[in-house]
Order: C-alpha cells, then structure tokens, then sequence
C-alpha cells in the first residue's frame, strides 16, 4: 500500500533511509546541462532567503528482500536525486581539499566538523563504507569510485572518453564543477570557502523540499507514476514502457551482466528514437497499440495496455514476450516514421498520399503502418490504392470539420481487418469508406477562409501535378515552394479599391482580411519568382516586369498559377469563382472514383461558367 505523501526535507528523507538505488529496469541518466543549472539557481536562491524550495516529488518502492532495511528503489525521481548527490560529492570533494575543514566554535557553540557533516550524507555507514546512494546501473560502478567515493590519492578522475551512455553523466558532473567552483571564486568579502560550501549543504540539506511517496509493489508505483502524469509532471508513456521491457529482461540475472545487458537493451531502444527522430514516441507506442488492438486507448492507458500485450504473450516467458516486443517496436517505429515523413522507397506516388497526409492529421499512420509493412502480403498496386483512399477520407474529413476521433476510430478498424491472416481487401476499402462527407459538404469549405498554410501548399502542389507536365514540376518542398496571397495579405489603399470599392458598412479591415484569406485568394509560388511582387497590383504580380528583372505569375513552371496569366483582374468575385473552381476540382481528384480527365484550369473553367455576380455585393 502505498504511504507517504507528504512533503519533507531532502536531509530528512536522506537519513531515513540506508539505501536509494536505481533499479535495473530505469531509463540511464538523462539532465542536459540546463537542468544542472535550474537546479543551482534553485540551490543559491533558497540559500539567500529564509524560504524553503520545493524542487519536485519521488517515488520510493521497497526493495524486495530487504528485510527491515529500510532499503529503496528509486521509481521516480532519480535524475534529481543523482544531480543532488553530485552535488554532495562536489562539496565533500572541495571541503577535504582545504587546509581546514572545521568551522570554528561562534556564540556559544561546537565547532562544525564540516566534512563530516557532508560524509554522513553521502554514506550510511563510512567506517565500512556504505553508499547511501546507488545510481543506474549503466553507470553505477562509475559513480560509486569516481565520484561518491573519498577523494584519496588513488581515486581516478572520470575520464574524457568513455562509452556514450555515460556522457550525459559525465558532463553534468563537470557541469555541477564549474557551478560551484564558480561561486566560490565570487563570494563576497569575508565570507571563505568553508563557510560558503557549509551553507550550501545547509540549504540542500533543510531547505531543498521534495514529495516523497513510498510504495509497496512495482504495480503501484508505476500507477502512482502515471498518475503524476497525467497532472503535468514531466513523466512520459514510453519511460514506463521502456522501464516494463527492461525489468521484464533484465529481471533473475546476476548483478555482474546488468551492465552489460542494460547497454545492450538501451541501444536496442535508441534504435526507436534514432528512427523516430522529431517525431513524439508516446504518440508512436499509442498509435501502434491502436493499431493493433481494438478498443480506444488514451495516453494514461499506453503502459498498462503495453503490460497486457507482455501478459497475453504466450509465446513464452515474461522475458522472452519483453524482448519480442521490443524487436517489434523497432521495426514498428521504422514504419511509423516512414508514414510520417513520405520516406518510402517502394514508389513516389505512394509518398505523395503519404506527404498530404502528414500535413492533415496525424492519424492516418494508424492505417498506413500495415499498409507499407512488407510482412503484409499487398502488392505495390494495392498499397497505392489503399493509400488513395486512406488520402481522401483524411482530406474530407478533415475539410469538413469531422470528428478526429472518428477518423482515427475508422483507420483503426480497417488496420485491424488488414492484420487478419486472411483479409478481405474489398472490406478493408469499404470500412474506410464509410461516411464519407459528401461533395456539398466539401465544395462549401472552399468559399471559406483557410488559415493551414501547409495544406494550401500540398493540395496546390497535387492539383498542378493533375493539371501539368509532372516530368516538369518541381518537386515539393516546402522551403520551395511558397504559399501566396494573390491580394496581399497586408491591405493597402489600392487593394481596399479593388475588393471593397466604396464600402463603408461596418469593419473595413476585418472585411478585408477575412476575403484574403479565402481559399480562393491563395496560389503557390515557386521558389524563382522574385516575392518582391508581394504588394504590387494585380497586373504587375501577374505579368512581372522584365525591364526590372524580376518573373510575375506567367513565369511560374506552377500550372495553376501560370494560368493566373489568362485573369484580366483580380476582385471579390473572382476570389470567390476561383474558390468554387477549387471545390470542384478538389470533388475530381479526391474522389472515391476520380475523374482526372475532367479537371480544368481555373481560366478554362471560368470560361464555363455563367457570368454570375457575387451574392453579397458590398453597400455603399
């Protein structure tokens, strides 16, 4: 059961303990040097006033088959408690290199055996010496000799080089170094070096505070771990995930493989992160869960749900499921990564659906990670097919302001039908097609304002693709590839003319940027056509000016927007015909059947179309 909860003292928790550990199962040290250094303003501030410092919460479990010892594991808080200890061991270190380690007697009192003081800390028992803190195992032989160790003549330095899961360790201890020893070089006249480093062990000691939280069983502390999460403390799903597969494998082995196989297991799961890159691994493990199993699972439940997939294993021990999941993720994680950066190697079209939808919504790889699995027995032709259709129901879904659950709720069922041994790959086409918005529902979306320049630009880019020589269109890149507002975005007196001739009713600048932000008045620019055409009229942006030098809209290798050479002029009205035109094409190509054949450029079309005035002609 678990007790605790209240709020003390680091020199309380400290002394009513004779060990802290980090177990085996626990992510390596991770605090970058920013850390160390929040941590010492922490320090130096609560030693200038009169106030304690909270500095965050612990979670303490008993260790198994300690007895009455009052011995724990550390499933919360180690990063922390490993910089406070560096700390310790710092101030330890400079004090034993003093002349004098012993404050003299003042007022009354003893004189203060500093070094001591700080030893008592540092160890639960120093005639033996016992360390009362022990840190992860990957680097734990490291701490225990180089740095909580005495600072005799033979103990050795941390060296410069060393294997790379030590590194973060290594340069916050040299981190915590330079801290203090640069507050030592500034202390203010007639305060020595003893004094200053007593008293920053006085405030580490009784002013730092901590929430400390003692648990029973790893179930409860990684429950109470989840908790705290989900109230904003930096834990996250895939620390607990990680901490479930190496206990699972590491668990029964003897103390002089933990190195070893924590080293391993943790370049293993580097694999994921390396794959992953900017990409979040907590959305991953979830998106992968619901990938795989059915039923809705929120971020608070992707480690227990992780737990259930280990149970289930049947394959094996508890050790051989941890390490079979594992092998998958990093597989699984290859995938997931490739979705969401349109990497596949197989086929550029498949990559294009791949690229529209990772500027739409995240969900889609739900689907498409067994799409592109090669262990899924698809040929080419229908990955690409099941690429399309997943493409436009994420584009209509998302156009027409549709659920985001619902959407990730029918990628879901239809990767669950395309994991089946035997799948029906027309089922799997008819679960995403269901409920499709409909055309009306679609077209009215483009008569509206659109604030996602990455959508305008992947959906322009994809329309040129239908409408030109692709063998000549420039491949996307969003650093190329410019979204433009045809009346610029920035009012000026001549564009106010131009779409609001002779309003007066009401907010002219509101009027004014809510019709150039309509789909309508946006095209995409490639990268030659020189952006100082932004504020120009209509006639100039569209033709350029060779006598300066610089391309308009006719110079564009851009389909669409070289068709802007065929507009006359550029009003409220066409913004709103050129809107309509998108809607169309967009019902053509996005479409359950498309009709590539029947798509027209906005000149072309134009011409089909009666000459209707805009509904709601402004009032004078």
């Amino acid at each position: 059961m678990a007790t605790g909860g209240q709020i003390t003292t680091l020199g309380a928790l400290l002394t009513d303990v004779s060990l802290l550990e980090v177990p085996d199962f626990q992510r390596n040290y991770a605090w970058e040097e920013s850390n160390v250094d929040d941590l010492h303003r922490d320090i130096l501030s609560a030693e200038l006033t009169d106030r304690s410092h909270f500095i965050g919460s612990t979670i303490l479990m008993k260790k198994p088959n300690s007895g009455e010892a009052r011995e724990f594991l550390i499933v919360d808080g180690q990063q922390r408690l490993t910089t406070i200890f560096m700390y310790l061991s710092v101030i330890r270190d400079r004090v034993a290199s003093l002349d004098e380690q012993r404050l003299p007697a003042s007022g009354g009192g003893n004189p203060v055996d500093v070094l001591s003081k700080v030893q008592e800390f540092l160890f639960s028992d120093e005639e033996s010496g016992t360390q009362r803190f022990r840190s992860n195992p990957l680097n734990r032989k490291m701490f225990a000799e180089q740095i909580i160790r005495f600072p005799a003549p033979d103990r050795k330095a941390l060296p410069k080089r060393h294997f790379n899961f030590s590194l973060a360790l290594r340069k916050a201890y040299a981190r915590v170094e330079k801290k203090v020893d640069e507050s030592i070089t500034k202390l203010p006249a007639g305060k020595d070096s003893l004094r200053f480093l007593y008293d920053m062990f006085l405030t580490i000691r009784s002013k730092l505070q901590i929430l400390a939280i003692y648990t029973d069983s790893f179930d409860e502390s990684f429950d109470i771990f989840m908790t705290l999460n989900s109230r904003g403390m930096a834990l996250g799903p895939s620390d607990l995930v990680k901490s479930e597969i190496f206990k699972n494998i590491t668990q029964g082995e003897p103390d002089n493989l933990t190195e070893t196989l924590s080293a391993g297991l943790t370049t293993e799961w580097k694999k994921i992160s390396d794959q992953l890159e900017d990409l979040d691994i907590d959305q991953f493990l979830r998106h992968y869960l619901v990938s795989t199993r059915p039923g809705p699972t929120t971020g608070k439940q992707v480690y227990p749900t992780y737990q259930e997939v280990i149970r289930e294993d049947v394959s094996g021990t508890h050790k051989v499921a941890s390490q079979k999941l594992l092998n998958n993720l990093i597989d699984q994680s290859a995938l997931y990564a490739t979705c969401a950066q349109a990497s596949y190697s197989g086929d550029d079209k498949l990559n294009t659906y791949l690229r529209v939808m990772a500027n739409v919504q995240d969900s889609y790889r739900v689907f498409l990670m067994p799409v592109i699995d090669p262990d899924i027995a698809l040929q080419m032709s229908e990955r690409k097919e099941l690429a399309r259709v997943a493409e436009l129901v994420a584009l209509r879904w998302v156009l027409s302001g549709g659920n985001a659950q619902e959407l990730e709720d029918k990628f879901q069922s239809a990767s669950l039908l395309l994991r089946q041994d035997e799948f029906d790959l027309d089922a799997v086409k008819s679960e995403l097609k269901k409920n499709l918005p409909n055309d009306q529902k679609i077209k009215a979306q483009f008569y509206d304002s659109i604030n996602s320049p990455s959508l305008v630009r992947v959906l322009m880019h994809r329309i040129n693709g239908v409408l030109g020589d692709e063998s000549a269109l420039i491949p996307y890149d969003s650093k190329k590839i410019h979204v433009e507002h045809i009346a610029p975005a920035s009012s000026t007196s001549h564009w106010i003319g131009e779409l609001l001739p002779g309003f007066t009713d009401g907010n002219l600048e509101a009027e004014y940027e809510s019709l150039v932000e309509q789909w309508g008045n946006k095209t995409i620019l490639d990268k030659h056509i020189n952006l100082k055409v932004a504020q120009k009229p209509f006639a100039q942006k569209r033709d350029g000016s060779p006598e300066d030098g610089w391309p308009g809209y006719v110079n564009s290798v851009l389909a669409t927007t070289k068709d802007l050479g065929n507009i006359e002029s550029w009003d409220r009205t066409t913004i709103r015909m050129r809107g309509k035109w998108l809607g169309e094409t967009f019902c053509l190509i996005w479409a359950i059947e498309p009709q590539l054949s029947h798509v027209l450029n906005f000149s072309e079309w134009l011409a089909t179309q009666d000459d209707l005035p805009y509904e709601d002609e402004p009032t004078s």
